[in-house]
């Protein structure tokens, strides 16, 4: 068998081999001390992202005691209220969305759209439609009755494409809308 230690001169081999060995051990140990970015940041950063969220909860929370505050009054000055305040939910925890689960962050985000349209600014509606279809992609929300939040708020801010747009059955809409949707279109040719 071979030796690959070097030999140096007046330490016997032995010797050699500890010291070697030695000398490999400090310099790993000093390769792997902990690096810059130490557990007081990333705590401070933790505790930072623990409020973001603990803020949008608390902050949905108001929004939806607005929004049943609209419901009992149906001022449409509650309803925007209401909007408002989930939206600038939305603004706040947007640094630290990844922190907030999707869903919730989508429901949050459909909530501004169907508020605002409640409210009756149908322009702030159809801005938030577009935001969360650029946001969230193709993703999309569905009502208890099975019918798709996408579809259903296209089609009332009468945002399909032309060509959809005589297409309305085919959407997934509630039956009413769309037989309503019909009527307009029907009323608005003739």
């Amino acid at each position: 068998m071979q030796n690959y230690l070097p030999k140096i001169p007046g330490v016997p081999l032995g010797s050699s081999r500890l010291l070697v060995l030695a000398a490999v051990f400090v310099l790993v140990g000093c390769t792997t001390q902990a690096p810059a970015y130490d557990s007081v940041q990333y705590r401070a950063e933790r505790a930072a992202g623990n409020q973001a969220v603990a803020e949008f909860t608390s902050c949905a929370g108001q929004a939806l005691q607005l929004d049943e505050q609209a419901r009992e009054s149906g001022l449409a000055s509650q309803y925007q209220a209401a909007a408002r305040t989930m939206d600038a939910c939305l603004v706040e925890v947007d640094p630290h969305r990844q922190l907030i689960d999707e869903q919730e962050r989508m429901q949050a985000h459909a909530f501004t759209v169907m508020t605002y349209f409640k409210a009756g600014d149908l322009g702030a509606a159809q801005s938030q439609l577009q935001s969360f279809e650029v946001m969230y992609g193709r993703h999309d929300l569905y009502f208890r009755d099975g019918t798709s939040f996408l579809d259903t708020f296209n089609l009332l801010l009468d945002q399909l494409p032309s060509s959809a747009a005589h297409r309305a059955s085919t959407v997934n809409a509630s039956p009413a809308l769309k037989a309503e949707v019909r009527r307009l279109q029907y009323w608005q040719r003739h």
